[in-house]
Order: structure tokens, then sequence, then C-alpha cells
């Protein structure tokens, strides 16, 4: 396990209360929110915004593994993140990707997690960011995130490559031969833009442009990178 990994999770357990072993007084690790942020390989130095139903706004920078990470406190989830700005292989990053975060720890911030947003949404997400209130935030549950998650693996046909790991929530690593990662690069060459995708995805079940095959785009990302495009 990586180590901000590790550092997300023993956080969360110590802000939750939860015993973790050991015994003494200690003073406890501050309450993290951290993930990757990519597009099929790494944003780097991206502008990553964290607003959560009550408290100030944070930001942070992505590292050259499309890291980040803030701390939450005087902070009341959930929140929603944003990335603008960066690169991406050496060249500028001008989208904008969002997600969404009911809980402390993992959070990426996708291309696949800005479709689950928008769905969930059934907006823009660039709109329904610059938007938000602590009473939207707050309206958000872990079903609803669960249906726009089932409906964009739905639509794109991504079920048995995500093989059960949530977009969201599932630690990885922007590097050819993750899954996660290879997800997102086959999206990226699945043959339609992520803002025709984006535009489809909009709220309820929705259909992929047409000429869209994440199938045989993810089968070739795969084979190049080494993995199997089993379950």
């Amino acid at each position: 396990m990586r180590d901000w990994v590790r550092g997300i999770l023993a956080a969360t357990c110590m802000a939750t209360l939860v015993a973790c072993g050991g015994g003494g007084t200690a003073t406890p690790a501050p309450a993290v929110l951290g993930g990757v942020a990519a597009v099929g390989a790494p944003i780097v130095g991206g502008t990553v915004q964290v607003t959560c139903a009550a408290g100030t706004a944070l930001s942070t920078t992505s590292s050259a593994t499309g890291a980040w990470q803030v701390t939450i406190e005087g902070q009341t989830l959930p929140c929603a993140i944003r990335i603008s700005g960066g690169t991406v292989n050496a060249l500028a990053q001008a989208a904008s990707y969002h997600s969404v975060a009911l809980g402390l720890g993992v959070a990426n911030i996708t291309p696949l997690t800005d479709l689950v947003t928008a769905n969930l949404a059934g907006a823009a997400p660039d709109a329904w960011f610059s938007g938000l209130s602590g009473a939207s935030l707050r309206a958000i549950t872990q079903n609803q995130i669960d249906t726009a998650l089932s409906n964009v693996s739905t639509a794109l046909g991504l079920a048995g490559a995500l093989n059960g790991a949530n977009p969201i929530t599932t630690a990885f690593q922007a590097a050819n031969g993750d899954v996660l990662d290879d997800i997102l690069e086959a999206l990226a060459a699945a043959g339609s833009p992520h803002a025709d995708l984006l535009a489809n995805a909009q709220g309820g079940s929705f259909s992929p442009p047409s000429g869209f095959d994440f199938q045989a785009a993810f089968a070739t990302v795969r084979a190049a990178n080494g993995g199997s495009t089993g379950g």
C-alpha cells in the first residue's frame, strides 16, 4: 500500500475515534481527504479545490504522481472537489474534473469521477461546483452516488473492467498497468471526447455517443500495458 494511502487511512481511523491499537494518550492525527488526480496519466501541478458543507474552502496542488491531500479541520462533510490547470505528460491541462466525498479517506479526481458527478448533479460539473451551497452538499446521499456510478458504468460498459472497484474511493496509481488508470486511458481512446460523454451523462440513464467503444479500447490498452481484461 502506498505511504500516502496508509496516512489517509490512519488519520481517518484516529479522526473517527476507532481503536487503532496501542496505549497511552496521544494527540489525534489530523483528519485528511486525498487521492489521485489522473486522466490515464497523472495531472501534475493542478489546483485542487475542496468545498465542504460547512467550513472554509480548501486548496492544494497535485504532485508529480497526481496525488493530493488536504486536512479536513473545521469542515463538515460531504465535500465537492475540483481540479483545474496543471499538466499531463508535460502538456497544459485545460479541462477541469470533479468528484465528491461523503467521508474521509480516498477521493480520486478523474474523467470518470467527473461523469459520475455530472450524473449525480444533473448538470455540468463546473456550473454545479460554482453554485454549491451547504444545503445542496448535505443533501447528497450514498445511494445517490451509487446510482450515478451505476448509470455511468452501465451506459459505458465499465462493469467488467471495474470488477467492483469504486473509481472515487479505490486507491490507485496513475501508471500503466494499474486497472483504474488503464480504464481512464481506454475512456480517452474509446472514440468520444470527454465533453460529449459529459453532455450525455447529465442526469438519469443515458447512452454513449455514436462510435464509442470502451471494450475494444480497454482490451487494446490492457494488452499494451501487460494486463488482463478479465475479472
